[in-house]
Formats: structure tokens, C-alpha cells, sequence
């Protein structure tokens, strides 16, 4: 009796291992592209909450600006708070209003009622909306 495999049954085990694999990668790749979605909403999230804080902290206007290669925080007069980088930099696509949010010293956004921005990648999609009064929503 000899030990090991023999030439076909390697074959066949290599070829089962194949198909599984491709079945199993498109999955990996779309629980990929959700994770760098949810990554990226929760730095928007983060973003607007800090920045609401901010003004209600000083007591004065603070204006957020959103952009695919970055989130700014400026103060009343202009000088840049932080900058974080965007969702572009990991293929994330953001669409959505481009003028800053400004927020007065009460915590409220002065202009447009709500603001809805969508995060996107390789057909994955999550929605960020943004009220007037400070509350978000992430929609999946």
C-alpha cells in the first residue's frame, strides 16, 4: 500500500478548490466595499457632529466643508479648525451638496433644510442625511 494522492485526485481536489474560491470572492468584495462605505459615512457622521460641537463650544459660526478628497472645519474667520482626508482616497465616490455647511452658535445649520450626501463603490450604496436641526441619518 502506498501513501500520498494520486495525480488525478489532486487535479480533482485542486479543481473543487477553484470553484469555490470563485464563488467566494465576489461575496469578499462587496462585504469590502460596505465596510469602506460604513468606514467613510461614520467619518461624515463624525465630521458634522464635531464640528456642531465646535460652534456650540466657541459660541460662534464653524463651517464644515465636504469634499471627495476632504473634510474641513474652518472657524468664523476662516482659519482651518482640521483637515481630514476624504472617501476618495480608498475609490469612494461622494456626491452631494458642495457648499460648506455653516453652523451658528446654537448648533443649527444656517440655509438648506436637509442635505443628503451618497457614498458609493462598485454599485455598494449608503446615504447620509443631514437636517437642519443636527440630526443624521444613515440609510443602507
Amino acid at each position: 500500500m502506498r501513501n500520498g494522492a494520486t495525480l488525478p485526485e489532486l487535479l480533482t481536489a485542486l479543481a473543487l478548490l477553484g470553484i469555490l474560491l470563485a464563488l467566494a470572492v465576489p461575496p469578499a468584495g462587496a462585504a469590502r466595499d460596505r465596510a469602506l462605505l460604513t468606514l467613510h459615512a461614520r467619518a461624515l457622521v463624525a465630521a458634522h457632529a464635531d464640528t456642531r460641537s465646535a460652534a456650540l463650544r466657541s459660541g460662534a459660526r464653524t463651517t464644515l466643508s465636504i469634499s471627495p478628497e476632504a473634510f474641513e472645519q474652518r472657524s468664523l474667520a476662516g482659519d482651518l479648525l482640521w483637515h481630514r482626508p476624504g472617501p476618495r482616497q480608498d475609490g469612494v465616490d461622494l456626491l452631494g451638496p458642495t457648499s460648506p455647511i455653516v453652523f451658528d452658535s446654537r448648533g443649527y445649520t444656517l440655509g438648506a433644510a436637509n442635505r443628503t450626501y451618497l457614498l458609493s463603490r462598485n454599485g455598494v450604496e449608503i446615504r447620509v442625511v443631514m437636517s437642519r436641526l443636527g440630526r443624521l441619518r444613515v440609510v443602507r
